[in-house]
């Protein structure tokens, strides 16, 4: 576009003392550890609340040096208007009028250090197993390995409905698997997923008499 001059996907503002004040992506694309989203799929959600006049939604590193990163949403308020959780979070109300709760997702993205990789899929393989026999109500729990990014991993969580998850986030296994991988992970991604309509079928049991192998509970590797 511009020939022999470098171009960056920022806008900018030249101040008159000869500064600079940069404003942010101008293409409106948010990228979270490789996973690109873009701004616009959020602002129209939340165009559909009527007591929002503007909405801003950023992506900054959170504190603590562990690579997390915090999306936040500011938003203004039309004059005299009030917004509780009730009107941001429209899947409460959907749930205390539906006839079955709404499934309730997730995806956990870990960048991990290279040489954890090994001991990362130890830890997560065991919780998944913890996840296999005590939580009738966690519908989907899978451990992604990405090919073509070897130190990622995705585990993909459908709950019965959030009560399941907040369950299952109280499991010793899950605590534990918390608290041993923290040495393996250098950045984590965490996305809620708005599972608005989902079907899930659930996986029949064996007759206990027949003899089948035991599926894996992670990806396997291409």
């Amino acid at each position: 576009m511009y020939p022999g001059v470098w171009r960056h996907g920022d806008w900018i503002r030249i101040t008159p003392r000869g500064g600079a004040v940069i404003y942010g992506r101008s293409d409106s694309t948010i990228n979270r550890q490789g996973v690109r989203m873009g701004t616009s799929e959020i602002y129209r959600a939340v165009a559909t609340v009527p007591e929002i006049l503007d909405a801003l939604v950023v992506d900054v590193p959170r504190g603590g040096g562990e690579g997390e990163l915090w999306m936040g949403l500011f938003v203004v308020l039309r004059v005299d208007a009030e917004l509780d959780e009730d009107a941001l979070d429209d899947d409460a109300d959907d749930d205390a009028h539906a006839s079955t709760p709404r499934p309730y997702g997730r995806l956990s993205i870990y960048t991990l250090h290279e040489d954890k990789t090994r001991e990362f899929d130890r830890l997560a393989e065991r919780a998944a197993e913890g996840v296999r026999a005590s939580e009738p109500d966690t519908l989907v729990y899978v451990i992604h390995v990405v090919p073509k990014a070897p130190m990622q991993r995705i585990i993909y969580e459908i709950y019965r409905d959030r009560g399941a998850f907040l369950s299952h986030e109280r499991q010793p296994h899950i605590r534990q698997f918390a608290a041993d991988r923290a040495s393996c992970v250098l950045a984590t991604n965490i996305i809620d997923l708005r599972l608005k309509y989902a079907k899930v079928a659930a996986l029949g049991s064996a007759p206990e008499t027949a003899t089948v192998p035991r599926p894996s509970c992670a990806a396997p590797r291409n």
